[in-house]
């Protein structure tokens, strides 16, 4: 596994390098004539220069707010996906723009043998910014969105120019944690061997964050941990369903680690967890027979289990049953076989809004 350290204030940067933005950070990067501010939680790497002194990066999650310095006209190549590699021409010398890249998984596909897809937004913040390809020119003065790739889960298009894009969006508890976070994360010392540790602590504030960096340096194992254990019951769907179900969509590699954890901790039945982290069609559950699957485990001895199917039984259905993964089974048993009855009557299937596929 690479490792990964923490880079020291002014660092200077190399062709190659990828850099990581952990939860509730927000770094800034130079580059040439324009300066990068990384949201919580997002992943781009520097792929060169040209020869006119035009940085190229790839974002390959997260979000990204890009000012241009002083010049008019500054560029910046980008690579996000499987979008044609595009330039943004900053018009104005004080011009901004955001970009936001949100990896998804289309329901029921193996995401190892599945190219990673992104729904990606351009926020023009401030100034004027064209947005260039082999294909076309648009220019966009500011307020603005335009959307490069439609993401199925998407928002109202209302947002135009939503709160990120001006300052970080910290809760209380990230507020709480962070210090002993930027503390304990040294340039000396391994990133992940230090979220190992911090992952323990006694303080939900410090140890929340440091789970959720795990998720992005492909650390997966205290998350694949935490859905065993009972007293965290009410983190599951807050905290490590997603983060797990978001890393299995950012790509074959990263799928293939977080499915190495499950393998770690559950050998042979691993297969069955990692299943339930891809999502499921209106044709898996019914004609596949994954609905009643996914009940059937709502039974099941093991408590992970029960977490990750109730989570997709009630994200695909939007019904909780009064079920609770935690209870013992009798506690479980009139919720269980209400799920049952939907199962039996094909009940369980995708709500319109529940993913590209549903129907």
């Amino acid at each position: 596994m690479e490792e990964l350290t923490r880079l020291p204030t002014q660092s200077p940067l190399s062709v190659g390098d990828r850099l990581i933005s952990l939860p509730a950070f927000r770094p800034m990067i130079s580059a040439t004539s324009t300066t990068m501010e990384l949201e919580g939680g997002s992943s781009i790497e520097l792929i060169g220069v040209d020869n006119q002194r035009v940085p190229e990066i790839a974002i390959h999650y997260g979000r990204v707010i890009i000012r241009s310095l002083a010049n008019p006209n500054t560029r910046l190549k980008l690579r996000i996906g499987s979008l044609q590699p595009g330039t943004l021409i900053f018009s104005d010398p004080d011009s901004a723009a955001g970009i936001e890249v949100r990896p998804y998984l289309v329901a029921g596909q193996d995401p190892e043998n599945t190219p990673p897809t992104q729904g990606v937004e351009l926020y023009v913040v401030k100034g004027q910014v064209i947005w260039e390809t082999p294909d076309a020119r648009q220019s966009h003065p500011a307020p603005a969105r335009i959307t490069l790739a439609a993401h199925p889960f998407e928002r109202s298009a209302a947002d135009v120019q939503p709160a990120w894009l001006y300052q970080s969006q910290l809760s209380s508890l990230d507020k709480r944690g962070m210090p002993e976070i930027e503390q304990r994360l040294t340039p000396d010392r391994s990133i992940m061997l230090s979220l190992a540790e911090l992952a323990e602590h006694r303080r939900w504030e410090i140890r929340r964050l440091a789970l959720r960096g795990c998720a992005h340096v492909a650390y997966f194992e205290p998350l694949v941990k935490a859905l065993r254990e009972k007293e965290l019951y009410n983190r599951w769907y807050t905290v490590f369903v997603p983060e797990l179900t978001a890393a299995v969509a950012r790509g074959p590699a990263i799928a293939a680690q977080v499915r190495n954890a499950l393998e770690k901790a559950r050998g042979e039945s691993a297969a069955e967890l990692y299943r339930m982290l891809w999502g499921y069609s209106r044709e898996d559950l019914i004609a596949g027979g994954q609905a009643r699957k996914l009940v059937e485990y709502l039974d099941d001895d093991k408590l992970d289990f029960r977490v990750l199917s109730f989570g997709n039984l009630r994200e695909i259905t939007g019904l909780g049953m009064n079920y609770r993964p935690e209870d013992n089974r009798l506690q479980r048993k009139q919720s269980v076989e209400r799920w049952e009855k939907k199962a039996d009557a094909d009940e369980i299937v995708p709500r319109a809004t529940t993913g590209p596929d549903a129907g």
